[in-house]
Formats: structure tokens, sequence, C-alpha cells
């Protein structure tokens, strides 16, 4: 089995509590991204990167990253 392709596709989120907090502020929403891997054989895997930002993961540093660790995406 093999990879043929990697997508990225941007994901915001409402939260169902927009007050619930980390130690280090609140965000009514979380942004990430829905990551879709398809294979040869067709077969699909789904998952999701999140950046939070609070923590170091800024939407732009993770897409950037992902398409530097993965060019297919």
């Amino acid at each position: 089995m093999k990879i043929t392709d990697i997508k990225l596709e941007p994901c915001i989120m409402r939260k169902e509590d927009p007050t619930w907090r980390f130690a280090l502020g609140a965000s009514p929403i979380t942004e990430g991204l829905i990551v879709s891997i398809e294979t040869d054989e067709e077969i699909t895997g789904y998952g999701y990167a999140s950046a939070t930002a609070h923590m170091g993961a800024s939407m732009e540093g993770l897409t950037g990253t992902l398409r530097a660790t993965y060019p297919a995406c």
C-alpha cells in the first residue's frame, strides 16, 4: 500500500462552551486542519491537526510544517 495523496482542509469549529479556557486564555473557536490521506488501494484515512497559537502552533506554522514534511499535500 502506498500513499497517493494528502489533502489539508482548514477547519474552524465553534466551541460548545465559548467560555471554556486553558490556563493561558479562552477562545470561542478552535482552528485546525482536517487531514485526509488516500492510498493506491482506494483507502482514505482522516485526522485532525490542531492549531493552538497560545501553545505554539499557528495555522500558518502548522500548514507549513505539514507541507514541508509531506510535499504531497
